[in-house]
Formats: C-alpha cells, sequence, structure tokens
C-alpha cells in the first residue's frame, strides 16, 4: 500500500530527478577529464623544460642561467618555488632562498613534484605548483556547466510542481487527501472519484428537492390562512371539544409548514437530513398532555372510543428533553393511532425518571403485533395490520429518538396488547454554586420574572451583595464597562428577548465573552438556532419555567 503522493514520488518525481543526477554525473565526469587532462599536461611542461635548460644550468653551474630557467618556469608554469637540489641539500632556490630540500606546501592547494635531471644522478628539481591551474576558458566552461545545471534543475521542479498540481489538485474536491488516502492500484482511485461524483449527484438531487419543498411550501400557505380564518369564524359555532380540535391541528399543520419552510430556505451546503428536526428543548410533559388532548377529542366521534389516560410518575411540573416538537408531537401521535387502529380500549401513558432520563410507557390491550414483523418492526416499509399502512411510522420514530439520544422498544407483545417504552435524556439544568464575594447581576425586563429569581437565589442562605438588576441591555453593557467588581466574581442571569430595539441576552453574553460566568433564562428555549448557539459558546439555557427546580446552593 502507498500513499497517492508516494505514488507521484515513483512515477513523476522519481524520474525527473533521475534525469537530472544523470546530468549532474555527465557534467562531474567532464570537469574531472578536464582538470587530469590539464594536470597531465603540466606535469609534460615541467619535465620538458628541465630536459631542455636545466641540464645545462647544471653543467655549466651558472647561477644566471639557472635564476632565467627559474623565472621562465615562475611566469610560464606558474610555480610559486623552485628548488636545484644535489643529495637532497639545497645548491640554489627561487624566488626566495630555503636551506632544505623540501618546499614550502602555504596549504592543501598547492602540492609538490619532483622531477629528477636526467644524465645527473643524486641532482633532482622541486617545484612548490598550484594543485590546480585552470585556464579562463576552463573556468568559463565550469561556470556555464553550473549555470546550465542550475537551470536545468530549476525547469525540472517546476515541470514537477506543475504536473503535481495538474494530477492532484483536480482530486482535492474528492473525498480523500494525499495524506489519508492510501491505495494500491489506480483503480481505488477511480472507485473514490466515481464515488464523489455520486455525492455531487445527490446533491443536485437534494438542491431540486429543496426547490420542490420551497415550492410545495409556498402553495400550501394559502390555503392554511383560509383555514386559520374559518378557524376564528367557526369557533363559536363549535362544541368544545370540536373547538380544540380544529385548534390543534391547525397548529400543527403551521408548525410543520413553519419547519419545511426553514429547511427549505437553508443554504445547500449546510443543509442535510439532520437539519429536519434540529434539536431544542421541549417540555416532554406539555408535548404528551397535548397529544393525549388532540387524540381524545379526535376520537370522540368514534363508536369504539378507547380510554386513553397519562400519568406523570415523576414528580416534576416540567421535564425538558432535546427534541424537535414538531417530529416528537408526529411520534407520539403515531403511536397513539398505531393503539386506536390495533382495536385498543384502552391505552396508559405513564412517564417515569430512571437516572436522569424520562421513561415513557405506552400500553395499550390491542391485538398486538404479529411475531411475523416484531424483530423488524423498527425497519423502514416494515407494516402490519393496515390496510394503507406505509411503514416509515416506527421507523421514522426510531430514526429521530436516537439522533436525539434516545431509544424506543418494544418491551412485551401479545394478543392482549402491546407495551412500548421511549427513553429520552433530561437537559441537565445547571448546579450553581454562589459564595459571598459573588455579584449577582440579573438582565430581566420583566420585574415578576426578577423577583421570583432573585426569590431562588437567596432562599440558598448565601450573605451576597445585593443584587444588581436591569431592563435594558444598553445599561447592562454600561454597569459591566464601568463596574471595578472582578469579572471572575459576577455571575449574570439573563433573559434572551429583551425587546425589539435591545441585542439579546445571548448576543451579549457572546460580545462580552462571558458565557462561562452567565446562564440564559428564557422562555426562548424552543428555538433551534438559539439552542444550536448556545452550545457553540458553552452558555447554560435554563428555561423559565425551570428556575423552582434550579440547584443553587451556598458554599
Amino acid at each position: 500500500m502507498i500513499t497517492l503522493n508516494a505514488w507521484f514520488n515513483k512515477n513523476a518525481q522519481k524520474p525527473l530527478l533521475l534525469m537530472g543526477l544523470i546530468f549532474l554525473v555527465v557534467q562531474g565526469v567532464f570537469i574531472y577529464y578536464h582538470i587530469a587532462n590539464n594536470e597531465a599536461e603540466r606535469l609534460l611542461r615541467i619535465r620538458n623544460l628541465v630536459q631542455k635548460i636545466g641540464n645545462t644550468a647544471i653543467e655549466q653551474h651558472n647561477r644566471d642561467i639557472i635564476e632565467a630557467t627559474f623565472t621562465v618556469a615562475v611566469e610560464e608554469l606558474g610555480a610559486r618555488n623552485i628548488l636545484l637540489c644535489e643529495k637532497n641539500k639545497v645548491q640554489i632556490s627561487f624566488p626566495y632562498s630555503q636551506s632544505k630540500c623540501r618546499s614550502q606546501a602555504g596549504s592543501w592547494f598547492d602540492q609538490e613534484i619532483e622531477v629528477d635531471a636526467s644524465g645527473y644522478s643524486d641532482y633532482k628539481f622541486v617545484f612548490l605548483m598550484p594543485r590546480w591551474k585552470l585556464s579562463s576558458t576552463f573556468v568559463a566552461i565550469v561556470l556555464m556547466t553550473t549555470l546550465s545545471l542550475v537551470f536545468f534543475f530549476v525547469i525540472m521542479f517546476r515541470v514537477q510542481r506543475k504536473l503535481k498540481s495538474d494530477i492532484l489538485k483536480p482530486l482535492e474536491k474528492y473525498p480523500f487527501s494525499e495524506g489519508k488516502m492510501e491505495i494500491a492500484e489506480m483503480e481505488k482511485v477511480r472507485e473514490s472519484i466515481a464515488k464523489a461524483q455520486q455525492s455531487d449527484r445527490d446533491a443536485a438531487i437534494l438542491k431540486a428537492k429543496r426547490e420542490s419543498e420551497a415550492k410545495f411550501i409556498h402553495n400550501i400557505q394559502s390555503p392554511l390562512g383560509l383555514i386559520k380564518i374559518l378557524e376564528e369564524r367557526l369557533g363559536p359555532q363549535l362544541d368544545p371539544d370540536s373547538a380544540r380540535l380544529f385548534g390543534n391541528v391547525v397548529s400543527q399543520i403551521s408548525d410543520v409548514t413553519a419547519s419545511y419552510a426553514k429547511r427549505s430556505t437553508s443554504e445547500l451546503g449546510t443543509v442535510d437530513e439532520n437539519l429536519l428536526g434540529g434539536n431544542a428543548l421541549v417540555d416532554l410533559l406539555s408535548t404528551i398532555e397535548a397529544c393525549v388532548d388532540t387524540k381524545g377529542a379526535e376520537i370522540i366521534g368514534r363508536d369504539s372510543r378507547p380510554k386513553i389516560t397519562f400519568d406523570n410518575l415523576t414528580g416534576l411540573t416540567t421535564a425538558h428533553v432535546e427534541a424537535s416538537l414538531v417530529e416528537l408531537r408526529s411520534i407520539l401521535s403515531n403511536i397513539l393511532n398505531n393503539a386506536v387502529d390495533a382495536s385498543a380500549t384502552k391505552i396508559e401513558l405513564r412517564l417515569r425518571l430512571m437516572s436522569n432520563t424520562a421513561v415513557l410507557e405506552i400500553e395499550d390491550n390491542g391485538s398486538g403485533v404479529d411475531e411475523a414483523v416484531q424483530e423488524t418492526l423498527f425497519d423502514k416499509d416494515v407494516t402490519f395490520g393496515k390496510a394503507h399502512g406505509t411503514g416509515f411510522g416506527l421507523y421514522h420514530a426510531k430514526k429521530f429518538l436516537t439522533r436525539w439520544g434516545g431509544s424506543i422498544d418494544l418491551e412485551h407483545t401479545s394478543s392482549s396488547g402491546s407495551f412500548f417504552a421511549i427513553r429520552l435524556p433530561l437537559h441537565q439544568l445547571p448546579a450553581i454554586k454562589l459564595r459571598e464575594h459573588h455579584q449577582i447581576v440579573i438582565l430581566e425586563d420583566k420585574k415578576h420574572e426578577r423577583d421570583r429569581l432573585k426569590k431562588k437565589i437567596r432562599a440558598a442562605g448565601c450573605n451576597l451583595n445585593p443584587i444588581v438588576e436591569f431592563e435594558r441591555t444598553s445599561h447592562a453593557i454600561e454597569w459591566f464597562e464601568k463596574t471595578e467588581v472582578p469579572i471572575s466574581d459576577i455571575i449574570l442571569f439573563a433573559d434572551n428577548d429583551l425587546g425589539e430595539t435591545e441585542r439579546s441576552g445571548f448576543e451579549m453574553i457572546r460580545d462580552l465573552g462571558i458565557a462561562d460566568l452567565s446562564y440564559l433564562v428564557t422562555n426562548s428555549h424552543g428555538s433551534e438556532e438559539l439552542v444550536a448557539s448556545c452550545k457553540s459558546i458553552g452558555l447554560p439555557i435554563v428555561p423559565k419555567a425551570c428556575i423552582p427546580d434550579l440547584s443553587i446552593t451556598a458554599i
């Protein structure tokens, strides 16, 4: 297995490098040959000089002739020092006197050359020469070779980058990178590209689907408006149960329409199936009660009307979970419909608490679930006992409950009824600990809400500083800018909606960067956008209805 980058290096980069190395070796061989040839010619010239002039100088013992010979050698051959020795004793040296028959090599760049005087034993010449004496032509050749080599490598790397860009750049949009993807052969690359192309096609289909949804929502809004007008006109003429049912139906259609309208107008790049039914804080208790009430009003006119009861065994007045109100209503309504369709005469709903988890038990005495579908009951397209069942309801329930961190299970079933259990984690309220040095700040535009929160705080029994209260965001920001209280000693309880002209509590907390010192106490907890925004900055949300359940202790 090799990485895509390694594959490129092997098949595109290495051949270029190999070409560069071959070119470098050829140039190196040329330079070495030229230097070696030049050195051989220089040694030959030295030997010729000694034979033609040196022997005559030894015979005549004429210092002038010898010095003239040495001068020629220095000028023509570039010698630094020349000695004439007899039995290793210097007879004469040039250009400076020297007693020992050895050269005074100045550095590694100098070399000593000894040449025997032909025909005269015990005589020899010692030349101190530059190790290399390069002609101007040779220097020019070396410079041109070096420049051509540099130019070659520059061109080579530019070509390499171009090839790499042309080969790898188009692959960046596909779901792999050169550092992560491993391939054994190019077939796997093609498979990945095919998958990416399929993703592009899926995105195009999703876009078309969103446009269709937007058109559908646009077409349904007009008749929905007419239905609301009918509700207003017919409401006084209907009996209380029918009026309540009519109102609940209109409310649910409006909520579903609003949810799909928001989804269809979201940007395509951020839209996926998860956005349908995004999480907000939903009061499970009131949602169950509303569904039971709506279903009870719906079946009033039936001959065999089942008795639907709901028991709250939690001891709580509110039980908030992270879910979508529209989808949670749909799930509960579908399960109640299934029980009614199973000819149940009694449907019992019970809500319990188990380790911070809300457990909703739904038990009926209907005909039960067919044994043949019990194992696949929550799979898509699985239905039973209905002439026009779609097999979508329980699949939809399991998908969304799982997405919200919960579950749905068929606990048991028989010919005498079924028992379903829905589990959802409760929204955890923050545990607030107060110290005497803490400065409590409340931002809330309604006095009765401020008084309710202050009563809960003072019940903790902590000897706090006087509580600072604000009705407007602008006043609170001004106080934060001027206060001498250390920011770490401040605990802020802020509402979100403070009037159209004021910044929201969330925006103020976010802009001041005090999310870790603050609590958003609000009735806007049903907003999916607000819940997601608070999660992103770590800001705890407290529904106003949950103020009595807050855990506030003095330490």
